[in-house]
C-alpha cells in the first residue's frame, strides 16, 4: 500500500533512517514498519513523501456473549475499520458464556467477517474436539486456536488432550484443511518455546509481546518463517486500566496513550497485532481509530 502525504512545499527525500525492509515503488528505497509519528513529522518539516508501508494484520478480540443486541452494538462500532479477524474467546476465565465456535458460525455467515473462534480442550474430549472442527468446516470457518484455557467456573475439567496432542488429533483427520493456531507466552525461556514453536501449528498468538522479549520473537521468526505470529496488545484507558491490571495479573497492558510507542517497538518483528481489552470495546474502537489515523488499517 502506498501512503501520500502532500505538501506545498518542494519534495524532498524522507530521512534514510527511515527506511527498513521492504521496496518502495517511488523511492526504491526501504520501510518496513511505519514509525507512528512520521506523518506528524513530515508535515511539519514540509517533506512530501510517498512510501510503502507494511502493513501488518489488526484483528480485534470480541467477547462471547448470549445477548444478540449487544453483539450486533459491537459489531456495529467495529464494522467502519478495515480489521482482518475477528478473534473470538470461549468462556475467559472459565465462565460460560456464548460456545465461541458457535458465535463464530453466525458472525461469518450473517456478517462476512473472518472470525477466528478459541477451543478449550479442558471441556472437551477427542470425539467432542472433532465434532467441533467438522462443524467449523461445515459453517466455512477454518481458522481457529486450540488451548486448555482457564479452569471452568462449573464442573471438573476433562483434562483428556494437551495442545499438541490436539493438533495431531485435528491434523490426522483434517490435515491442510483447517489453520490452526496457539498460544505461545514469551515468559518462558528460549527452549521451551522451540518445543512449542517447531510443531505443525499455522500461526501463534504471543502473549507478553513487549520489548524485553524482542529478542525471542526474533528466533521465533527465525525458526518458524513460514508461520504467522500475532502479538496480544491488551489496552486500557483512564480507571479501566487499574481493573485489568487487577484481573489479568502480570499480563502487560498498554495504555491508550502509549500504544503508538508500543506498537513502534512491535510492528517490525510480527505479522500483526491482537487487540484485547475485556469489558470495553470502546477503547478498542479508540485504538483503532488511531491505527486508521497512521494508515495501519
Amino acid at each position: 500500500s502506498v501512503v501520500q502525504i502532500h505538501h506545498p512545499l518542494p519534495m524532498r527525500a524522507p530521512p534514510p533512517h527511515f527506511y527498513n525492509g521492504l521496496t518502495c515503488q517511488k523511492h526504491h528505497s526501504n520501510l518496513q514498519a511505519i514509525h507512528m509519528r512520521t506523518k506528524r513529522k513530515f508535515k511539519a518539516s514540509g517533506y512530501v513523501v510517498c512510501w510503502c508501508v507494511k502493513l501488518v494484520e489488526v484483528w480485534v478480540e470480541l467477547e462471547p456473549t448470549t445477548r444478540k443486541e449487544k453483539l450486533e452494538k459491537k459489531l456495529e462500532k467495529i464494522k467502519t475499520y478495515k480489521v482482518d479477524a475477528l478473534d473470538i474467546p470461549d468462556a475467559p476465565l472459565g465462565v460460560p458464556k456464548a460456545f465461541a465456535p458457535l458465535m463464530a458460525c453466525y458472525i461469518q455467515a450473517v456478517y462476512g467477517v473472518k472470525v477466528i473462534p478459541h477451543i478449550r480442550l479442558l471441556d472437551i474430549n477427542t470425539n467432542a474436539l472433532l465434532n467441533i472442527v467438522g462443524g467449523l468446516l461445515f459453517c466455512g470457518v477454518d481458522n481457529f486456536v486450540i488451548l486448555q484455557g482457564d479452569q471452568p467456573k462449573y464442573g471438573n475439567p476433562i483434562s483428556e488432550l494437551n495442545t499438541d496432542d490436539a493438533l495431531q488429533v485435528i491434523r490426522s483427520k483434517y490435515g491442510d484443511r483447517v489453520s490452526v493456531g496457539c498460544l505461545v507466552s514469551l515468559r518462558k525461556n528460549v527452549s521451551e518455546i522451540v518445543k512449542r514453536i517447531v510443531k505443525d501449528y499455522d500461526f501463534f498468538l504471543l502473549m507478553r509481546a513487549v520489548n524485553e522479549n524482542l529478542e525471542k520473537i526474533k528466533v521465533l521468526r527465525q525458526i518458524r518463517a513460514d508461520a504467522k505470529l500475532i502479538a496480544y496488545v491488551i489496552v486500557c484507558e483512564s480507571e479501566n486500566c487499574k481493573r485489568l491490571r487487577s484481573i489479568l495479573e502480570g499480563q502487560p497492558i498498554v495504555n491508550v496513550e502509549r500504544v503508538d510507542e508500543h506498537l513502534n517497538n512491535l510492528v517490525e518483528y510480527v505479522d500483526g497485532i491482537l487487540l484485547s481489552s475485556p469489558g470495553s470495546i470502546d477503547t478498542i474502537v479508540k485504538v483503532l481509530e488511531l491505527l486508521n489515523e497512521i494508515g495501519i488499517l
